[in-house]
């Protein structure tokens, strides 16, 4: 029971960095475009505060998704 526990823990964090990892570089560009345009910077801690809860709502709902799907 431990092990399925934490092959669950490590698959999810896994997904997780991954996705974290390109939406990052994705919201980087989309807010350097942002700034050239209309001369706002966005701060940092939104920056990571932003990345972080996509990511997390992105890999929770994927997670979900795969739980209730047919195929197994």
């Amino acid at each position: 029971m431990l092990d399925i526990i934490k092959l669950g823990l490590l698959t999810w964090g896994t997904l997780f960095l991954m996705i974290l990892f390109f939406i990052t570089f994705a919201l980087w560009g989309g807010c350097s475009l942002w700034w050239l345009l209309t001369n706002v910077m966005l701060d940092r801690t939104t920056f990571i505060l932003l990345s972080v809860s996509i990511s997390f709502g992105l890999s929770l709902l994927i997670i979900i998704v795969s739980t209730f799907s047919d195929e197994k």
